[in-house]
């Protein structure tokens, strides 16, 4: 008994260990070989819990920079927004580009690297909803990029841009 006790407290201890010594988890990491000039779907969920809070989904999609990286919600069971945030502080944010109310982001990637893409209700309200999401990477000059959507622009003391999204980035002196 004590030899199963001692086994339990080693492998607690090099868990702890383990994973005590990784970065912070953001999201799931996602990448498509950008040759493959096609598409891969993701499916996934928008959650409320019983306390009303909303869960949002989150994951990081990979981009070499200067590609064009396409995102669409092909199938949605509420109203959703996207937002892809680059490394570098650049906001692409769509609610209603694609099919009726789906959003669609057609981002031409400006750094390598790993881009956090949220998937929301449009307005932040309740819901709980499934989504199938198209993602594919194409060369820049691709025709899945055609009209490519616009970045935002900077945020200043966090105020939104006069399109009504949300800036690019901010200033660290900014209060």
């Amino acid at each position: 008994m004590d030899h199963l006790r001692s086994r339990h407290l080693l492998v607690a201890i090099i868990l702890v260990v383990a994973f005590s010594a990784t970065s912070a988890f953001a999201g799931a990491k996602v990448f498509q070989d950008s040759s493959l000039n096609e598409f891969t779907i993701i499916s996934g969920s928008y959650e409320t819990n019983v306390n009303n809070n909303t869960d949002p989904f989150v994951i990081q999609i990979f981009s070499s920079g200067d590609e064009c990286v396409r995102l669409e919600v092909i199938r949605q069971g509420a109203d959703f927004e996207m937002t892809l945030i680059s490394p570098n502080g650049t906001i692409w944010q769509n609610d209603d580009g694609g099919v009726d109310t789906q959003p669609l982001i057609k981002a031409i990637t400006n750094v390598r690297g790993w881009y956090p893409l949220v998937i929301s209700q449009f307005a932040g309200a309740v819901a709980n909803a499934d989504f199938d999401l198209q993602y594919g990477r194409f060369i820049a000059t691709s025709t899945q990029c055609t009209d490519p959507t616009a970045p935002s622009t900077a945020l200043t003391n966090g105020a939104k841009t006069s399109d009504g999204a949300a800036g690019g980035s901010v200033s660290p002196n900014s209060d």
